[in-house]
């Protein structure tokens, strides 16, 4: 989810995620987006709303810089697969100096009976020493209507190599229920 501030050019991300040891052992999870110079964003991505399932979402990202860059992405779309239903988000990006935060909201409504309304949050705080080595926190929160919600605390390292960086999760580090994630994403600006 490492992401940097917006600049006036087109840009793009190409984003891969790997999970470890959980429900959702051995998941794929690629996410693809693009923004154009005059911040329209589109993300497509598949095994992130559910499994099996791909979304399409759209929306436009606003800037700002002065002590702090910042960035709000408010969007919308579609999921469909073995999840069907509509969601709404908000992306959150935020740097100064070496530190930097990243958040990303989305309430998704399904429109069977099979899968319940859901909130669900991935945020992180971190701190990046060198170009390229970058660490922090990092935070899962998922609330299901009608469902108990679940906060998965954890740990971020990670490795940026040229325009690839190389993130790496470890989530309810101290418990029985720990799992990771990997990624691998690549970012390209034109």
């Amino acid at each position: 989810i490492f992401c940097s501030t917006l600049q006036a050019q087109t840009e793009g991300s190409i984003e891969q995620y790997h999970y470890i040891g959980s429900s959702d052992a051995n998941a794929i999870v690629p996410v693809v987006h693009l923004q154009t110079k005059k911040g329209w964003y589109g993300e497509a991505r598949y095994n992130y709303d559910e499994k099996n399932t791909f979304s399409l979402l759209g929306g436009k990202t606003f800037s700002g810089k002065n002590s702090i860059d910042w960035s709000l992405t408010p969007m919308a779309g579609i999921a469909f697969g073995e999840l069907n239903g509509f969601t709404a988000g908000l992306n959150v990006s935020a740097q100064r100096s070496n530190f930097f935060f990243n958040l990303q909201s989305q309430y998704t409504v399904s429109t069977t009976r099979t899968y319940n309304n859901f909130l669900f949050s991935w945020g992180e705080l971190g701190y990046q020493p060198l170009n390229w080595l970058y660490g922090g926190i990092s935070v899962q929160h998922t609330r299901e209507q009608g469902e108990n919600e679940l906060i998965e605390p954890g740990a971020l390292l990670g490795i940026t190599i040229n325009k690839v960086s190389f993130p790496f999760y470890v989530f309810n580090t101290f418990s029985n229920n720990r799992f990771f994630v990997l990624g691998v994403n690549w970012e390209w600006k034109r």
